[in-house]
């Protein structure tokens, strides 16, 4: 079965520590939904997050599997959750503090292994005007 992207949405709060998107919908079989949620401020370094849901603000806590920084400037987090509820929801995002921008978004992708959905994050820092990373990829990755 080849994996198929089903769905996006995107979100973004000023001054605030939570964000819910709008409605999304989920549907397929063998679904994995993939978000990333990213702060801008001053000093965005300071907070990290501290909830990612599937399902609002008492939803299913989506698993992080990646995160990044750019200087004190902004900060990001990557999650995933194998085999969401099928279903219309909203995902929401929070942080530990106010900061000026909090924006997320996710998308739903279906036909994807259950067991080992994502291959081993790529991660990468620092300054470049011409940035790089090596990435390994497994079988049907």
């Amino acid at each position: 079965m080849a994996i198929a992207f089903d769905a996006a949405i995107d979100v973004a709060g000023s001054s605030v520590s939570s964000v819910t998107s709008a409605n999304m919908t989920v549907a397929g079989s063998d679904r994995c939904l993939v978000g990333s949620m990213v702060w801008v401020d001053t000093f965005a370094s300071d907070y990290n997050w501290s909830a990612f849901r599937w399902g609002g603000s008492g939803g299913t806590s989506l698993t992080e599997f990646g995160t990044a920084s750019f200087y004190s400037v902004w900060g990001m987090v990557t999650g995933r959750l194998i085999a969401p509820s099928a279903s219309t929801t909203t995902l929401y995002g929070a942080i530990t503090g106010t900061v000026t921008r909090l924006c997320i978004g996710a998308a739903n992708y279906t036909g994807v292994d259950q067991t080992t959905p994502l291959g081993t994050a790529a991660n990468a820092s620092g300054q470049s005007n011409a940035p790089s990373v090596s990435v390994t990829l497994g079988t049907d990755e």
